[in-house]
């Protein structure tokens, strides 16, 4: 236990600048970590890069046997981006790699696009409704997405994990003009432009 704390205290010195020179070269020259977790979360994260080789994602399971810590560090990297714990440096390497910060039950959408659908969410609130103006002066942005994701449904350019993420929360595929049908003609319709792309007639 001596040791731990005078490692311990080392670390909290070397963070803090008030280690010598003399005592921080000798301390990297053995490859002492001054920031463990620093050093542990790039370990962690070449173990997914070699899980998605493998398996083409970076959804480990939660039981994953052959690495558990793996597994929960998957789990706990979700957890810390949606309290707003996790850096940006982080969200980024991790984006690069494809990682999906909504897991395989709930599935996936990128930081930009959860990070809408949580202002939508916060809007519908407030107001009741999903339909955000597109000219919304409090969050231009949002009525944009929205806009396109409709666009993006009828087009069938939107993925079934996201169009089940916005049903969950009652999004209208079309503003509503009172005609139940509006939004299955137009879903067909964007489907019949698929074809008409790809057949040419």
């Amino acid at each position: 236990p001596q040791l731990a704390n005078w490692v311990d205290f080392q670390r909290r010195t070397y963070r803090s600048n008030k280690l010598s020179s003399e005592r921080v070269k000798e301390l990297e020259r053995i490859g002492f970590e001054s920031k463990p977790d620093e050093a542990s979360w790039w370990k962690r994260l070449n173990e997914l890069e070699e899980y998605k080789r493998e398996h083409g994602h970076c959804n480990v399971p939660r039981g994953y046997k052959e690495n558990p810590q793996l597994a929960n560090w998957v789990m706990k990297q979700r957890t810390e981006y949606r309290s707003n714990r996790l850096s940006s440096e982080r969200i980024e390497t991790l984006e690069r790699i494809g990682f999906e910060w909504i897991g395989p039950k709930g599935k996936c959408y990128d930081a930009s696009w959860s990070k809408r659908l949580n202002e939508l969410e916060k809007y519908k609130r407030e107001h009741g409704h999903c339909n955000v103006p597109q000219q919304y002066k409090e969050n231009p942005q949002l009525g944009s997405w929205v806009n396109t994701q409709r666009r993006f449904y009828i087009q069938n350019k939107l993925s079934s994990e996201r169009v089940e993420a916005l049903e969950r929360i009652a999004f209208e595929w079309i503003r509503s003009t009172g005609r139940p049908d509006d939004a299955s003609w137009w879903k067909r319709f964007g489907e019949l432009e698929e074809y008409k792309r790809g057949h040419g007639h």
